[in-house]
């Protein structure tokens, strides 16, 4: 799916610990590549190769090397390499929060992919600017950029990549609490990925309908959804991330269906216990610490309701350091940002300065003269 995360925080840092080694050898293999190529287009895709490679664990690299690659492909006027070069800048740049960077180099993508009549290119740079703008919450331009997407998806007949640009759609109407018109376009995202038998798309679609559904207080309903994703989910292998998303608001549902009918509370209130400890369990086992958080908090909020204050008291304390280690974290990540801004700022200055004594220094032989 064409999806990108915003900024990752400290879950990248726990992941990139487990991927380093390998990363690396991946980047040293591409720059020996790069040292023995001859052909100009060939240097461009090994740049833009280095430069997807660095998107997370260093994005200041990978703009580094789509710059050098987007000069060569400009250079000797190669489109296409220039499409991907301004799409991997512009992903850099969404990595590192500078969200204007991002689009202008976005849009840069697009205008290249538009000449070049790519279709598949111009829908994926219309469903990179439309998840940039869900993001940073510019809801109507999301909006627009996904149906541009879907509209270029449908015409080649891409089913899958039209469900994506209905989930994006579907995304949009969530985050705006229109649940109805959200569960609409699940519906229809869901029913495309049926056709192409993607059960992963099948299965996180039950998921956004069921959390759909939840949000209008339909508990009842998520949980059938909840459970239909788990039965397609199952079916593959690599989601247990999406699994105990499941578990979650499983867990999340049944503790709102105990505060609502006290004849059931207790029962509920275990099923809440049952499900939230599966899934702190399941993003444990795959060290995803922002979801082990929200578990943190969903057992306090359970225990406390169950009168066991001790546990309550335990997972509260539990939520509060993991979130103070994820509030460091953005913080130096924020100091890290100024200083790399405060370099480029200081590196144009002085470039500014060389400009106006070279220009000072022609007047005086000018005037001289």
């Amino acid at each position: 799916m064409r999806k990108l995360v915003t900024i990752f925080y400290f879950v990248l840092i726990v992941n990139f610990m487990f991927a380093q080694n390998s990363d690396t050898k991946i980047i040293d293999s591409l720059k020996l590549e790069l040292r023995k190529s001859k052909i100009d287009t060939a240097k461009v895709n090994l740049l833009n190769e280095l430069s997807r490679n660095n998107f997370y664990s260093d994005p200041m690299e990978g703009m580094r090397y789509g710059e050098i690659a987007l000069n060569l492909a400009s250079k000797i006027q190669w489109k296409k390499g220039m499409a991907i070069a301004n799409d991997h800048i512009g992903i850099c740049y969404w990595v590192t929060a500078n969200h204007p960077k991002s689009i202008l180099y976005f849009q840069n993508s697009l205008s290249n992919y538009q000449d070049l009549k790519d279709q598949a290119g111009t829908a994926n740079a219309y469903n990179h600017l439309a998840s940039l703008h869900l993001g940073i919450k510019k809801y109507k331009q999301a909006f627009v950029y996904f149906n541009e997407a879907y509209k270029i998806d449908r015409l080649t007949s891409n089913k899958t990549q039209m469900a994506n640009d209905l989930t994006g759609i579907a995304d949009v109407f969530f985050k705006l609490n229109n649940y109805t018109k959200a569960i609409e376009f699940y519906l229809k995202a869901k029913e495309l990925y049926f056709t192409v038998d993607n059960f992963y798309g099948v299965g996180v679609s039950y998921i956004n309908i069921g959390k759909a559904y939840s949000s209008k207080k339909e508990y009842s309903d998520g949980l059938v959804n909840y459970n239909k994703a788990l039965d397609n989910l199952n079916k593959i292998e690599g989601t247990k991330y999406d699994i105990g998303n499941a578990y979650l608001e499983m867990g999340k549902a049944y503790y709102n269906l105990a505060l609502e009918d006290k004849r059931t509370k207790t029962k509920n209130l275990n099923l809440s216990l049952k499900y939230s400890n599966k899934a702190i369990n399941t993003f444990t086992e795959i060290k995803t610490f922002d979801k082990i958080n929200d578990c943190n908090l969903e057992l306090y909020k359970t225990y406390k309701e169950t009168g066991n204050y001790k546990l309550a008291l335990e997972y509260f304390e539990k939520h509060l350091k993991i979130k103070e280690t994820f509030l460091n974290y953005e913080n130096n990540i924020k100091l890290g940002e100024l200083k790399t801004k405060r370099e480029f700022e200081l590196r144009d200055k002085k470039i500014e300065i060389q400009n106006l004594q070279i220009k000072s220094e022609t007047s005086k032989v000018y005037l001289l003269t």
